[in-house]
């Protein structure tokens, strides 16, 4: 199995194309848009232990049609310092991942030009598995 992705700590509401996570916000034209999301990192297989595991964007509903979409992955809150598009991947701990590991995600777009309701994102983890 693996290493899945939620919106809770409690690993109830799965990010899948059904239940995406998304980043949603209304800014005049010519502005940046900013919003930052904790999600949330838990195994569905607990006999397995992970290393190498890095999160990353998989995709966007905009996919490549956009040149000023970012999204960066940090392990707090703080994206001060990180300029957009300059963390695109985050490398996180080795472990079980049995207990939550808290991630967050920053979606900046840059100089609005077309208005957009939302921008789906899919996350993707790539990581080594051990049974443990």
């Amino acid at each position: 199995m693996a290493i899945r992705i939620y919106h809770d700590s409690e690993g109830n509401e799965e990010i899948t194309s059904g239940n995406p996570d998304i980043h949603k916000d209304a800014v005049p034209e010519n502005e940046e848009s900013e919003t930052i999301q904790e999600i949330f990192l838990l195994t569905d297989d607990n006999e397995l232990t992970y290393e190498n595991v890095e999160i990353s964007l998989q995709g966007s509903t905009s996919g490549a049609e956009f040149d000023n979409i970012y999204v960066d992955y940090n392990e707090t809150d703080d994206f001060s310092g990180i300029d957009p598009g300059s963390q695109e991947t985050l490398s996180l701990s080795d472990g079980d991942y049995s207990t939550a590991v808290s991630v967050y995600r920053r979606v900046t777009v840059t100089n609005v030009q077309d208005p957009f309701i939302d921008e789906e994102l899919y996350h993707r983890v790539q990581r080594d598995d051990y049974i443990g």
